[in-house]
């Protein structure tokens, strides 16, 4: 059976989310944010950008993240919009036997 190939805004996506996930821990967000600006908003993909990066933030944001989130945020005011839907999906069920990897409240 052949192989689909991702489309080329899955492959932006994923260009984003990888971009950001390789320097997560960064004290320079400046070079950070001019990387994910080329990617999306020089080729005109804001509908691709503005969610990417608003999910990262909210799936990732901690203490140690927070540089890189607070200056997405002040970058791409767009993408607060869809913070909260990285925080669902961060605190949301784990796929697998997550009755044995997360402790619950109950």
């Amino acid at each position: 059976m052949p192989r689909s190939t991702p489309s080329p805004d899955k492959l932006l996506g994923l260009a984003i989310s990888a971009a950001l996930s390789r320097n997560e821990f960064t004290s320079d967000p400046g070079p950070v944010i001019d990387e994910v600006r080329e990617l999306g908003r020089g080729r005109g993909r804001d509908d691709i950008l503005d969610p990417d990066v608003g999910r990262w933030v909210g799936f990732y944001r901690i203490a140690e993240t927070a540089m890189l989130c607070d200056a997405l945020l002040a970058a791409f005011p767009e993408c607060e919009a869809w913070v909260p839907l990285g925080v669902e999906r961060r605190d949301g069920l784990v796929h697998g036997t997550h009755d044995f990897t997360r402790i619950h409240d109950e």
